[in-house]
């Protein structure tokens, strides 16, 4: 039971945010980098991407706004991550995501988002994974990397 509440509560996170493809992935829209844009536009756009492609279950397109050294605190890197998505997307065929603005600070090349969600997700018939129904915030953290922002990690907050 806790280990299922575990990865519930993984969803959850990963809902937010954000491979390995499932077959051959789309390509996703590659973003324009404004530089009329704030920072805060521009991470609220990554976050926008990101949140597309879980509601449309791309994982490139969640994938492309992940820093290569991500790192969150279960322990996963870029690539556990990717199939971490994957595995989610195999088990859960509908996923909804509701959003608020989020609250973002930069400082130089890093940045925190607190973003406010809920969740709802429906297995695959076939998976013994229960229905989601999760509300609750994350910390997503950026940093900016020749002009353009990347997650880094994101996790609940605490």
């Amino acid at each position: 039971m806790r280990n299922r509440l575990a990865a519930l509560s993984l969803l959850a996170v990963a809902a937010v945010i954000s491979g390995c493809p499932q077959q051959i992935p789309e390509m996703p829209e590659i973003p324009i980098i404004n530089p009329k844009l704030t920072d805060e536009e521009q991470i609220l756009r990554v976050l926008d991407e990101v949140w597309r492609g879980m509601e449309s279950q791309r994982i490139y397109q969640i994938m492309s706004n992940v820093s290569r050294s991500y790192k969150d605190r279960d322990g996963r890197d870029y690539d556990a991550l990717a199939a971490y998505l994957n595995k989610v997307f195999e088990e859960y065929r509908n996923i909804k995501i509701a959003r608020v603005k989020p609250r973002i600070l930069v400082q130089g090349n890093q940045a925190r988002a607190v973003e406010t969600f809920g969740t709802i997700a429906k297995p695959d018939p076939r998976s013994e994974y229960p229905p989601i129904d999760l509300h609750g915030q994350v910390t997503v953290y950026f940093e900016k990397v020749d002009g353009r922002w990347f997650i880094v990690e994101w996790g609940s907050i605490q």
